[in-house]
């Protein structure tokens, strides 16, 4: 059994409402892409990391998809010029949904916020379309806020799709009416009024799913979603499951999120073979 409980303090880049804008050579490396999504019955923008091919001996890449947060879009991590030097170095493809404002959840009260089906159908819609491994020993998920929320209740949802799941600041015991006002967050229309649907997605509720796969969580010991991810942590270590949680000192801002990217990516680089 191994799962770590550790504490970093890592450099600090300041307060920042958005991510830092950027404009570089390297976009041939990060595109935008469109593709028809079923579930939502429309076009759907996306972007993708590709690594350069050229001195690879790989015919095929390993994949992981991003989802971002709340407000934000597929292109607030690649447009920022810290993810992006990141994103740069590694060697597997990278997948940035437009989750809008849906949780990333097939909503039982809105038709038009099919959200999980969508991630669904654009995971295998770049496996057929680009050079990408079709097994989940290659296909990770991770996610930040809401999309560490998204990411955690996709891998639950379809544990055969996916290897390797991973979170910062995460929303992992959400929605839980029983956490005090300042360590929870408003409900979304799109989970209804009806708790025990809450119940039946809160991703702590259906942890033992993930057991197997490769696991990481970040907490922000200064962020309102602090005892969330401690209360998941803690559901994983009674099953047992083995996993890493680490804590950092940040705060729910981007600020956080930039400082979790590498060791996000350097996980996937790890356990993506």
């Amino acid at each position: 059994m191994m799962y770590y409980w550790l504490i970093f303090a890592l450099p600090v880049f300041g307060e920042l409402a958005k991510p830092n804008a950027v404009s570089s050579p390297d976009d041939v490396l990060i595109k935008e892409y469109r593709f028809f999504c079923k579930a939502l019955g429309r076009e759907v923008p996306y972007s993708l990391f590709l690594p350069k091919s050229e001195g690879s001996r790989r015919d095929s890449f390993p994949v992981l998809l991003l989802l971002h947060g709340d407000g934000r879009t597929h292109r607030t991590i690649a447009d920022d010029s810290v993810c992006r030097r990141e994103i740069l170095k590694r060697n597997f493809a990278i997948i940035f949904p437009n989750g809008d404002r849906s949780w990333y959840l097939d909503s039982k009260t809105d038709r038009k916020s099919h959200y999980q089906s969508m991630l669904r159908e654009l995971l295998d819609h770049v496996r057929s379309r680009f050079p990408v491994y079709k097994s989940s020993r290659y296909t990770g998920i991770c996610g930040w806020s809401m999309g560490g929320f998204g990411a955690v209740h996709f891998a639950e949802t379809f544990p055969e799709e996916i290897g390797a799941v991973a979170t910062t600041i995460g929303l992992l015991d959400y929605p839980n009416p029983q956490l005090p006002a300042d360590q929870n967050y408003p409900v979304s229309a799109v989970f209804g009024t009806d708790t025990t649907d809450w119940a039946r997605v809160n991703c702590r509720n259906n942890a033992a799913v993930l057991r197997g796969k490769h696991l990481l969580f970040i907490a922000g010991t200064q962020a309102f979603d602090y005892r969330m991810n401690q209360n998941f942590h803690r559901k994983l270590q009674q099953f047992p499951i083995d996993h890493t949680y680490l804590e950092l000192d940040g705060k729910h801002d981007f600020e956080m999120v930039r400082k979790s990217i590498p060791l996000l990516l350097d996980f996937f680089q790890k356990n993506l073979p």
